[in-house]
């Protein structure tokens, strides 16, 4: 409380408009993870002796995903095929979408952030953002909350919702059972090593 008397702190979230935009580049981020290692360090995680969700490392979004669904394959419960491949990536892009989502709400709820669209230029975002603070009759820097262009960004209007609702990701890196190929390859390559030897 000490700190809020003393000083005015301010806060700027940038979010892309509309959501779906955001929702986008996570699922795209999702897949370059699973493209960089994200099975292989999982896969470690379980050769280490580590469960699913029972450390922080574990518990943390996309490893939870990537170390059930080893763990489901290393005991024989699902094949490593490219749809059990796609539906764990599936599952990742779902956690994250909803993980944001969370601190798109967290964000929304309290006064001290203004919400900037990130497709803007860095120009024009921090000149909103220093036009965030005005001089009052006294000569005083008030703070107001930043608005520009149609509608609010932190809360989708009826058509945001609708489209919301109606996502679907759309993967570009894994799209089907050739593109997953190799990865598929790499699961069944290590992880029946793994079945084997249970």
């Amino acid at each position: 409380e000490l700190l809020h008397e003393e000083y005015d702190f301010r806060g700027f979230v940038l979010c892309p408009r509309p959501r779906t935009a955001l929702y986008r580049r996570i699922d795209a981020r999702c897949e370059v993870m699973v493209r960089d290692g994200l099975l292989r360090e999982a896969a470690e995680l379980l050769d280490m002796g580590l469960l699913p969700g029972t450390s922080s490392a574990t518990r943390a979004i996309g490893y939870r995903q990537a170390m059930e669904y080893l763990a489901s394959i290393r005991r024989g419960e699902v094949a490593a095929d490219a749809a059990s491949f796609l539906q764990f990536l599936s599952n990742v892009q779902a956690a994250t979408r909803q993980f944001a989502k969370r601190q798109l709400t967290w964000f929304r709820n309290d006064d001290i952030y203004s919400w900037l669209d990130s497709a803007l230029g860095p120009d024009e975002l921090v000149s909103l953002a220093t036009q965030g603070y005005l001089l009052d009759d006294e000569g005083e820097w008030q703070w107001w909350r930043v608005q520009h262009g149609e509608g609010d960004i932190a809360t989708p209007d009826k058509q945001g919702k609708a489209a919301l609702k109606a996502y679907i990701a759309k993967n570009t890196l894994y799209v089907d059972a050739n593109s997953c190929s190799s990865m598929v390859r790499w699961i069944r390559e290590t992880q029946s090593r793994v079945i084997g030897e249970a």
